[in-house]
C-alpha cells in the first residue's frame, strides 16, 4: 500500500505468481481480501475491507482424458458414419470453448484423408473416404492426430492447443467373393474316368491339379462364426446330359460319378462349376472342369 498516493499494489515475492486456476494440490486464488486502515486526527482509525477479484487469463492448454484413444471400425462402414462421438477434455481456464480438428500426423501422413471432424465443437470423428481392409498392410491401422484448442477463433494467437492420438483399427468386411485355387482366374480342373466303370469304384473322382477348392478372400472376418461358408454347384455344361452322369458335393466340391459312361456315346464333359457364399451377397466365382472318358 502506498499511503501517500492511496494506491494498492500486488506484492509478488520471488518466483510466486498469482494463479487463479491452480495446479495439483493448489486450488488457485479467485479473490483476495485485505483491510486498509486509515488513521485520521479528526475521525480516528477507520478500517476499510477491500476485495480484490482475480480475473481469468487464458494461460492453460486443454487436457485430454485419457491421453490416447482406440476405436475399431469395419471396412464396410459407410462414408459419413460417426466412429467416435467426441472427447473428454478439461481446461483449467474453465470458461473456454474447446474445439477440435484432425491435423497431419507425420507418422501416418495418409490417415487424415480417411476421417474428418465436420463439427469442431463436438469433436465427433466421421468416415470421410471408403475404407479398404484388403489394400492395407498389417496391422491395418490409422493413427489420427487430433488437436484441441481453447478459443472461439482458431486464428487467435492467444489460443492454447493440446494433441491426442486416435488409433483406428480397421477390421475385415464381407466385400470379396470366393476364389478358386490354385490361383488364377480362370481356373481349369481336369479329371479322367474309365468307361463302363461302376461309380462306387471311382468316387470321389480324383481332380487335377488339386481337389476343387474355393476360399473366401475375406479371411479375417471376426468373429469366425460370421464368416460365410462356400457352397459348390454345377452352373452349366455340355453335353446337356452331364447332370445324369456327374454330381458335386455342395460342401466339399468333390465330384461323383452317378452312372457308368459309355465312351462310344461321350468322350468328354465340359462343366462350369460355381462357388458362392451361403449368406449376404453370394459373390459367385466360376471354374472349368474338363472330364475325359
Amino acid at each position: 500500500l502506498d499511503p501517500v498516493n492511496q494506491t494498492l499494489y500486488l506484492n509478488v515475492v520471488g518466483n510466486n505468481t498469482l494463479d487463479r486456476d491452480g495446479t495439483a494440490g493448489n486450488n488457485g486464488i479467485t479473490s483476495l481480501r485485505v483491510t486498509v486502515i486509515c488513521v485520521s486526527t479528526t475521525w480516528g482509525t477507520i478500517e476499510h475491507p477491500v476485495t480484490v477479484v482475480v480475473t481469468d487469463l487464458n494461460d492453460n492448454a486443454p487436457q485430454f482424458h485419457p491421453d490416447s484413444y482406440f476405436v475399431e471400425v469395419n471396412e464396410l462402414t459407410p462414408v459419413g458414419i460417426t466412429i467416435l462421438d467426441g472427447f473428454s477434455v478439461t481446461d483449467l481456464d474453465g470458461t473456454n470453448e474447446i474445439q477440435f480438428k484432425i491435423v497431419e500426423n507425420e507418422d501416418d501422413p495418409v490417415a487424415d484423408e480417411f476421417f474428418t471432424i465436420p463439427l469442431p465443437k463436438t469433436g465427433a470423428i466421421v468416415v470421410a473416404r471408403q475404407l479398404d481392409f484388403d489394400s492395407m498392410a498389417p496391422p491395418r491401422q490409422y493413427h489420427l492426430k487430433v488437436e484441441a484448442w481453447d478459443t472461439s477463433d482458431e486464428q487467435d494467437p492467444s489460443k492454447n492447443t493440446a494433441h491426442t492420438i486416435v488409433t483406428v483399427n480397421i477390421t475385415d468386411g464381407d466385400d470379396l467373393g470366393p476364389l478358386f485355387e490354385p490361383c488364377c482366374d480362370p481356373v481349369t480342373y481336369t479329371a479322367n474316368v474309365t468307361e463302363k466303370t461302376e461309380p462306387a469304384l471311382q468316387n470321389p473322382i480324383p481332380v487335377s491339379p488339386n481337389n476343387i477348392t474355393a476360399v473366401d478372400q475375406d479371411k479375417n472376418i471376426q468373429p469366425e462364426e460370421e464368416r460365410p461358408n462356400i457352397v459348390y454347384s454345377f452352373f452349366t455344361g455340355s453335353p446337356s446330359v452331364y447332370r445324369e452322369y456327374f454330381s458335386i458335393d455342395n460342401r466339399t466340391g468333390d465330384i461323383h460319378l452317378r452312372r457308368a459312361v459309355n465312351r462310344e456315346e461321350y468322350q468328354t464333359f465340359n462343366i462350369v462349376i460355381k462357388a458362392e457364399q451361403d449368406r449376404n451377397d453370394p459373390k459367385p466365382a466360376y471354374a472349368k472342369l474338363l472330364i475325359t472318358v
